[in-house]
């Protein structure tokens, strides 16, 4: 994105051939996946793997919209395991635009000292809503140290709910 420049941001989107998923996707030491607007809807980051591996890495979508009912792009993980080490997932808006989700869809998830975030961060009172963050697992969810928020930091709007879903957390 340009400063000054409006409309729609593109999506990321990280896959195997023909559809399938990667095998393995390793995002480290300060690795970006990141769809940013700045006046108009954020494009959404979505990665599919059998093995995704997020090491002091981020994944995000980032709005700055002044417009009332822009929406944030939203973060889509899919994978049999997913190790989060110093990770982010985060969809964010800083400005009148919704935040967008997170969701993720993975057969378990290990994170230690990251976070997984879905917020809306403007002081401004016209502040747009948090996303709604969706993890579910197949198997596990672990998290040690690990922040899961949907927060809004200013104005009035609300955040979005948080729902974990997994055999054993």
């Amino acid at each position: 994105s340009a400063q000054g420049a409006t409309g729609a941001a593109g999506g990321v989107t990280i896959q195997g051939l023909a559809g399938a998923s990667a095998q393995h996707v390793r995002l480290t030491d300060g690795a970006s996946l990141t769809s940013t607007a700045v006046d108009g809807q954020a494009g959404s980051v979505a990665v599919d793997a059998d093995e995704l591996l997020l090491q002091a890495a981020t994944v995000s979508t980032t709005v700055a919209g002044t417009s009332p009912g822009e929406r944030g792009g939203s973060v889509g993980l899919t994978a049999s395991q997913l190790t989060m080490n110093g990770g982010v997932v985060e969809a964010e808006s800083t400005g009148a635009s919704d935040a967008g989700n997170v969701i993720m869809d993975l057969g378990s998830l290990s994170a230690q000292g990251g976070s997984i975030v879905s917020r809306s961060t403007s002081q401004a009172t016209d502040a747009g809503a948090g996303g709604a963050i969706e993890l579910s697992a197949m198997d596990i969810i672990t998290l040690s140290g690990t922040d899961v928020l949907a927060t809004v930091l200013g104005g009035e709007q609300a955040g979005g709910d948080v729902t974990l879903t997994a055999p054993e957390i």
